[in-house]
């Protein structure tokens, strides 16, 4: 429930906001109901507990007041496995199996690279992968006027080669 409206959709085709959609820099405060508590308000659909979210408001008699928020994360693999090629593990699969030995000859001759590869998959990582994180909000108001504005944008780049997403996000 984002301020008082309950969200129950799994996705934005039906026009809601899921709590992920929410920047976090616009939370003001989180509860949980559980139990008998939330299936008293919020009926049958509440029967695993309900997260209340309230989100920041303006008060009254404010000055126009502005906040920024810049993040850069970088990320990098700590450890990462060593692994055998494709023939050396269809021998060691083989003696663990103990009656398929037609496969060793496909993935030693390469015939069959759809099914038994021999590709290094950590060749496809990264060295680096990174997130840009900004958010800016504005607020103000006096006893007629109460205003609260925020946009914020996410890049993030990870470990696995190509994969990437921007993220934009707004509130009034």
């Amino acid at each position: 429930v984002i301020d008082g409206v309950p969200r129950f959709g799994t996705n934005t085709t039906e026009g809601e906001m899921r709590l992920s959609d929410l920047n976090p820099d616009d939370i003001e405060s989180i509860s949980v109901l559980k139990d008998a508590a939330a299936a008293a308000v919020y009926g049958a659909r509440a029967a695993n507990g309900v997260i209340l979210v309230q989100t920041k408001r303006a008060t009254g008699n404010q000055k126009v007041s502005v906040n920024y928020r810049g993040q850069f994360n970088l990320q990098q693999a700590t450890n990462l496995p060593e692994f055998l090629n494709a023939y050396e593990f269809a021998k060691l699969y083989n003696r663990a199996l103990e009656n398929s030995p037609s496969a060793v000859g496909m993935i030693r001759t390469h015939s069959n690279p759809n099914v038994y590869g021999d590709e290094n998959l950590i060749d496809y990582l990264d060295k680096f992968g990174y997130s840009m994180i900004h958010s800016l909000s504005v607020s103000g108001g006096n006893n007629f006027v109460k205003y609260y504005m925020s946009g914020g944008y996410t890049n993030t780049k990870g470990l696995y080669s190509g994969v990437g997403r921007d993220r934009y996000n707004y509130s009034m």
